[in-house]
């Protein structure tokens, strides 16, 4: 049986084309980064709240389509944010 470890110099060749991974660590960077949002946002300290979540938007962006659940609650975050401001 063949494994990934048979075809080092190919495997090194398309890894540099495989974004899973930067777009895992992307995903997971947003959403805590939104937490961080909330969190700050319940302490009232909205200037520094609204630019994380336009930052976790901004990700969001661009990992998804605009018309995906994660923009949609980002932007509703963000928008609750420069609410309360």
């Amino acid at each position: 049986m063949l494994s990934r470890a048979s075809f080092p110099q190919v495997e090194a060749e398309f890894t540099e084309f495989d974004t899973r991974k930067e777009n895992a660590v992307l995903d997971r960077m947003s959403q805590l980064i939104a937490k961080l949002g909330e969190f700050l946002r319940e302490l009232a300290q909205y200037e520094s709240a609204a630019m994380l979540q336009k930052r976790a938007l901004d990700i969001d962006h661009q990992l998804f389509n605009n018309m995906s659940r994660r923009v949609a609650e980002s932007t509703a975050a963000l928008a609750k944010t420069k609410h309360l401001q």
